[in-house]
């Protein structure tokens, strides 16, 4: 039903009935008669107000109220930035003044987004929501330069890029970096999540292992001593200069903590110190000495948690729901961003000031391109290549786990042609839409200790299929004397080195340190384990409650085979309990009671002239109905 309106006084209402527009029909264009009634204009039309003379502004503004939302665009220094343009979701668009004010004017009644851009920039916040009426005031936004490389390492390194990635035993999770457990890992390189199972009930946080751990909801980077050995303290250094915006001496959470303003919209995040050495407001160097590694706080391990934040509301403040990862995102998409609490993205690009996976201009005569580690070599032979392209070949942690027979060697790379791809520098994709003319060669070169439990007889370069979403075995040749593998290869993408255990009965190496210990529960299931190879030893991390006795014993030892046991506290270098030949023959039994609740770590090693091989089982822990704690040494034959 139509109202009309004559100078503002109802004279009547006229039904227009109901039909259709046809093509012949449309558009619709003032003074042109449309034949029929139609239920399009019905839904179209309320009320038609007519007038006998020509309104004035200020009587059409008052019948018909607009509004306007307005505000200042500043640098963090409060100088207005000119030139920024600011796009309303309603469609209107404004540009700052030389002093960096704007002011979107006739905005209708509603709520509208505000959303400033100006290349080379980001913002703070990133938009803003309005609701008018009234018109509203005070819609300022900070302006900050898309940021360069400023960070450094947070610990002491020779060598920038290989530390970036062989120090790192927890990594950021772009899947849900909330500390969320879906058992998934999305790691910076982009590419497919990472899965894992779940864990037993008493370990929530349950680690995927990637030679080194990693967990689901992760929200920042954790680096591991050099040395996690040696019982030497490891300082932690400031990632850039700024000023310290807090400490906090606490056991719970993040532990004790140091957090630095770095005047340019980021904070750094410095947790699980064992001990603090700088103050609030000081003044503070890139490098600078912060404190000693830790494992204060929720931790089960020394190790030092960094967290990069970006203050995207700037309220000089930094939250949860702002952190940021330093190495960047190299995916296609934007990973977590659709379900960040706040609903907007943050800026997040690779932020430390050196390689992380260099680039390299190579032509068609060829040319080696070493990995920034020294553990690989791609060498481009004449011919593979038609004209000068761009090859990046770098370190990079496993896309994905192998298989369950087998394990990482540690010596994972990418190998991308840039333009093939057709990105950027600072992007990367997982699959190749183009291949090398002649076989490139990959050399890698592995250590003993990452090796020690392999059948290295057997390892092989596997190259990680975006398609089949599985790795695939290239033909490798394995020097056990250079300690080198070789494969040739004409796909780009990712590759890593891999190998099977030495005996695959114990499925549960590598677990020779406490930053890789498994989760054993003592509800009376056995956990066999073996002594494969000289010097080996297995770490078990144990809950335990205060005040509670436990009972832990080696037992039925394979012949030969001589354990020797101890208990630590949770930072896996003060021994809390010592047994060698206590439980009987060569088996250990140690009584002990856990001063407090919280994680504790056994380890089980091998005494002087102990026999080890495929034959030598191990121990198991089981808790009896007095919280007993009894570790069986088992006989496995052949």
């Amino acid at each position: 039903m139509l109202s009309i309106f004559l100078d503002g006084t109802k004279i009547g209402e006229q039904d227009l009935g109901i039909g259709t527009l046809d093509s012949s029909e449309l558009p619709l264009e003032i003074g042109r008669d449309v034949p029929g009634s139609t239920e399009y204009l019905n839904g179209m039309l309320d009320e038609i107000y007519i007038y006998s003379r020509a309104l004035s502004d200020a009587e059409i503004l008052a019948r018909y109220p607009a509004y306007s939302i307005s505000g200042r665009v500043t640098n963090d220094s409060g100088i207005g930035a000119s030139s920024v343009t600011l796009f309303s979701s309603s469609g209107d668009s404004i540009t700052t003044d030389a002093s960096g004010y704007y002011t979107i004017t006739n905005v209708v009644t509603g709520t509208h987004t505000i959303t400033p851009t100006k290349s080379g920039y980001i913002f703070a916040p990133i938009t803003r929501t309005v609701s008018v009426p009234p018109s509203s005031t005070g819609n300022d936004f900070r302006i900050r330069p898309i940021p360069t490389r400023f960070l450094t390492l947070p610990v002491t390194t020779t060598n920038s890029s290989q530390d970036a990635i062989a120090r790192v035993n927890s990594w950021f999770d772009h899947q849900s970096p909330d500390y969320g457990h879906d058992y998934q890992i999305r790691k910076w390189e982009g590419g497919t999540p990472l899965s894992y199972p779940p864990g037993p009930s008493d370990d929530p946080d349950h680690f995927c292992t990637l030679q080194t751990n990693c967990y689901g909801g992760h929200n920042g980077i954790d680096f591991s001593k050099r040395n996690p050995d040696l019982n030497v303290d490891e300082p932690v250094l400031a990632a850039y200069s700024g000023v310290v915006a807090s400490t906090l001496i606490t056991n719970t959470s993040y532990g004790n903590r140091v957090w630095i303003n770095h005047q340019n919209g980021y904070a750094t995040l410095y947790g699980h110190l064992k001990s603090i050495s700088v103050t609030v407001n000081s003044p503070i160097n890139a490098g600078q000495h912060l404190g000693i590694m830790g494992t204060t706080g929720r931790s089960t391990g020394i190790h030092l948690h960094f967290g990069l934040y970006y203050d995207k509301d700037g309220n000089g403040q930094w939250t949860e729901d702002e952190v940021v990862d330093p190495y960047g995102w190299f995916g296609t998409t934007a990973a977590w961003a659709w379900n960040n609490p706040a609903g907007q993205f943050i800026p997040n690009g690779q932020l430390w000031n050196f390689a992380i996976l260099p680039d390299q201009a190579t032509g068609p005569s060829g040319g080696t391109l070493p990995s920034p580690s020294g553990n690989g070599n791609a060498i481009i032979p004449s011919g593979a290549l038609t004209t000068t392209l761009t090859i990046r070949f770098g370190d990079v942690s496993p896309v994905a786990v192998p298989s369950a027979q087998l394990r990482t060697a540690g010596r994972s790379f990418l190998l991308q042609v840039l333009e093939w791809l057709g990105i950027s520098q600072s992007q990367s994709v997982r699959r190749p839409r183009s291949s090398f003319a002649q076989p490139v060669t990959l050399q890698v070169t592995y250590g003993t200790a990452e090796t020690r439990h392999f059948d290295t007889s057997q390892m092989k370069i596997y190259y990680w299929n975006d398609t089949t979403t599985a790795w695939i075995a290239l033909p490798t040749t394995v020097d056990t004397n250079l300690k080198t593998a070789t494969a040739q290869t004409t796909e780009i993408g990712n590759f890593d080195l891999q190998a099977p255990l030495l005996c695959p009965a114990d499925s549960q190496e590598i677990d020779d340190n406490y930053y890789v210990a498994k989760t054993i529960t003592t509800d009376g299931v056995s956990a066999n384990r073996l002594f494969d190879i000289a010097q080996d030893e297995d770490w078990l991390k144990l809950n335990a409650v205060a005040g509670q006795r436990y009972l832990i014993q080696t037992g039925n030892l394979a012949s030969g085979v001589d354990t020797v046991l101890q208990v630590y506290d949770l930072d896996g270098v003060t021994q809390l309990a010592l047994d060698d030949n206590s439980g009987g023959g060569k088996a250990s039994r140690l009584l002990w009671q856990a001063p407090q609740t919280g994680t504790y770590f056994v380890r089980v090693s091998q005494a002087a002239g102990s026999a080890f091989g495929c034959s030598a089982s191990i121990f198991s822990i089981i808790q009896g109905k007095v919280a007993r704690v009894t570790i069986f040494m088992r006989e496995k034959r052949g």
